[in-house]
């Protein structure tokens, strides 16, 4: 890009900011609203029965998923827990995020405990004279 062609917007006239600003604010409605519509297509597919007919809802057991008319939502949250049953970490992760689980702040409050604990080891050593 040459920047010696751009011009700061403080240095146009307020009729040539107001347009510059009126074409980005179109530009970014425009975007919004077609993100918008992406994401409701998505949910909709997300939400439809992968086969004809009423999707059952009730989950008496994993297995006995199998075969039955499921929404699309339905299928990658089994799919995800079969992972996870399998040891994926990310997708536990994932289904714990979705429970309400916070693994990773778990994790994060074992590491600051561990590191509380070397803290205090190593200040227990200096005064032992370890160093």
């Amino acid at each position: 890009m040459n920047n010696k062609n751009l011009k700061p917007l403080n240095k146009r006239t307020k009729s040539e900011q107001r347009e510059i600003q009126r074409k980005g604010g179109l530009a970014c409605a425009k975007r919004r609203k077609e993100k918008k519509e992406i994401q409701n297509l998505v949910r909709d597919l997300l939400n439809a029965p992968l086969h004809d007919g009423n999707v059952d809802d009730k989950i008496t057991s994993i297995t006995g998923m199998k075969g039955k008319n499921i929404s699309g939502r339905m299928m990658i949250v089994l799919k995800q827990f079969e992972k996870a049953a399998k040891g994926d970490t990310r997708a536990a992760i994932l289904l714990l995020g979705y429970d309400g689980g916070d693994l990773e702040f778990e994790h994060k409050k074992k590491l600051d405990e561990k590191y509380l604990e070397f803290k205090e080891r190593e200040l227990k050593n200096k005064e032992d004279g370890w160093y």
